[in-house]
């Protein structure tokens, strides 16, 4: 550009010579028609000549020079513009998936977080399928351009977390809806009271043990995504600050909801510590199935000390 701006200057003026020497030519050097001097006295070269000629040439290269500057100006202008408009998006989305993780953890775990089937007991969100917002990913130039690269993966991976829960709480939502219709199938009422050997009984330890891993899974995520997201909202909040100092641009601000307080603190760990403790307490039994008769036994015959005792066949 300011090459441009150079080369613009120094052709404007050395047009401007040619024009005067041109009209120079066509009078003939006939100064007295050329300059007005109607006296016949001489002309003063540096004020008649070079004077207006240097004049001239200066005159474009100011010209081009603060047109050059001007554009400049308006172009940083309208690129800070663009860069607010693309922070305070992504600032926005965030916040909207924010709201969204918080609602459901306000929904579904924080009421059950101390049960200890809370895997099991908790509800569905009728409807759930999560907000609309997502982050433009063309918030990656200003972050880029301010040397931001950390934030702009930490708002990348924020959003990618909420989208995994999102997504885990849909298996979740089909596990649970098909182990109540198994317990429907075996008699069992929702309201109904009942030991949880007994409910496992009615709907086989495999979905148990799917919704133990699907809901914790969920609950932990959840957690993680929570604080994840408000990290990073805090963030873009003090980029945003820092690089847009304008009093117009100065409107966006990450503050903490004391309503919500419980929404960030971290779920109590859950009653069974693992997999293989709840499967102990459920009562549930794995079977194989006898390769002579293709019956069905109890898993626990394997680790017989007699192979050739109870129902094995001797060849």
């Amino acid at each position: 550009m300011k090459f441009s701006v150079g080369v613009g200057a120094f052709f404007g003026g050395l047009f401007s010579v040619l024009i005067l020497m041109l009209i120079f030519r066509a009078f003939d050097g006939d100064a007295t028609i050329l300059f007005g001097a109607a006296d016949g006295k001489s002309i003063d070269i540096l004020s008649g000549i070079i004077l207006p000629l240097v004049s001239t040439f200066a005159g474009a290269a100011a010209g081009s020079f603060f047109t050059y500057k001007f554009q400049v100006k308006n172009q940083r202008v309208e690129q800070e513009n663009r860069d607010v408009a693309l922070i305070r998006q992504a600032f926005l989305a965030l916040q909207s998936q924010l709201f969204d993780l918080g609602g459901l953890k306000k929904s579904i775990v924080i009421p059950f977080a101390s049960h200890k089937l809370r895997f099991l007991d908790m509800p569905s969100v009728l409807g759930h399928t999560g907000v609309t917002d997502r982050v433009n990913q063309d918030v990656s130039l200003p972050l880029i351009r301010h040397n931001n690269a950390e934030v702009l993966q930490k708002v990348i991976m924020a959003e990618m977390s909420y989208f995994n829960v999102i997504a885990i709480h849909r298996s979740y939502e089909a596990l649970s809806a098909a182990y109540k219709q198994k317990l429907r199938e075996g008699g069992v009422g929702l309201n109904d009271i009942c030991s949880f050997k007994f409910k496992v009984s009615k709907v086989g330890g495999e979905i148990v043990a799917q919704l133990y891993v699907t809901g914790e899974g969920l609950i932990e995520l959840l957690d993680s995504a929570i604080l994840d997201v408000a990290e990073v909202l805090d963030e873009l909040s003090g980029f945003y600050t820092k690089n847009y100092k304008s009093s117009e641009n100065r409107m966006l601000v990450s503050k903490s909801i004391e309503s919500a307080e419980d929404v960030f603190k971290k779920t109590i760990p859950p009653f069974f510590c693992d997999l293989n403790e709840m499967m102990d307490a459920s009562g549930y039994e794995p079977q194989y199935f006898d390769p002579a008769t293709n019956d069905p036994r109890p898993l626990r015959r394997l680790a017989k000390s007699d192979w050739a005792d109870g129902g094995y066949k001797v060849r």
